[in-house]
């Protein structure tokens, strides 16, 4: 693996493998789903360049033990509107070959009623999240290549 930018600077530092899939059993299309972790916690999240910030399933964000949340916000997402907290943390997304990249992504945890269950899966959105770092997707072979921004 050797990925480097014109100016020859590493482009990518590590490389995953993702599963093509539904994002749930409502949707005719397979997404990219990508593992990540909240602290220790695993995520599956779906790649979503047209979304806002990591959209995170409650029940991961309870388990991570998330801090004081930034600000509120209301959020459409795929359809459904949900209010929710609004938060800054370090996401890590683990390297089968190389290095893992952490990186802090804005969080969005929708808050949901008592026994309300979460329809959907957790969304690495580009604005807040997926602009922060370098990302190479190989569809042919299911890999991600991916490294630091800055």
């Amino acid at each position: 693996m050797r990925l480097a930018t014109a100016d020859g600077v590493a482009f990518a530092t590590g490389e995953a493998r993702f599963r093509s899939r539904p994002a749930h059993t409502l949707d005719l299309l397979s997404r990219i789903h990508l593992q990540i972790l909240i602290g220790s916690v695993k995520a599956d999240a779906v790649l979503d360049t047209g979304g806002a910030y990591l959209v995170l399933d409650p029940l991961i964000g309870r388990r991570a033990g998330l801090g004081p949340p930034v600000h509120s916000d209301r959020l459409v997402i795929r359809g459904f509107v949900f209010t929710g907290t609004v938060h800054r943390i370090p996401v890590t997304i683990p390297a089968d070959v190389g290095e893992p990249l952490t990186f802090e992504a804005t969080a969005f945890v929708p808050e949901l009623g008592a026994g309300e269950p979460w329809p959907l899966t957790s969304y690495l959105g580009w604005q807040g999240c997926l602009e922060r770092i370098r990302l190479a997707i190989d569809p042919r072979d299911e890999r991600v290549y991916f490294g630091a921004a800055d």
